[in-house]
């Protein structure tokens, strides 16, 4: 069954909605594999993506995978596949919905029955 957080204005640097990841982290399994999406801005710094991957392996993550717009569609539709959360990071939201209209994987969510996290 989806279950969909959407927070608004998390800083995950200062970790201030902790108690609603590990809900959600909890809700996906407890030791969710995550596939991250972070195509709200044209390019996500290395500095944020390690705060990411740190953090949510604190939170029990077994793993943490960047979908990148790159890959061919047929990987992004094994990443998605393969995990228990997809995480769609701050940015441009309308920048976010462009990028899933023209991969096709705004569909890869619409098939996604387990953990969605949206941070604005």
């Amino acid at each position: 069954m989806l279950r969909l957080y959407m927070f608004g204005g998390e800083d995950i640097e200062k970790r201030d909605s902790r108690s609603l990841n590990e809900q959600a982290f909890r809700d996906a399994g407890g030791s969710p594999s995550v596939a991250i999406f972070p195509w709200a801005s044209k390019a996500k710094e290395e500095k944020q993506r390690r705060f990411m991957v740190t953090y949510f392996k604190e939170l029990g993550a077994r793993s943490v995978r960047f979908v990148e717009r790159s890959l061919p569609f047929t990987e992004m539709v094994m990443i998605a596949e393969n995990s228990d959360i997809i995480y769609l990071p701050d940015g441009d939201t309308k920048l976010l919905i462009e990028m899933l209209r023209d991969t096709g994987s705004m569909h890869l969510l619409r098939l996604h029955d387990n953990v969605i996290i949206g941070n604005s």
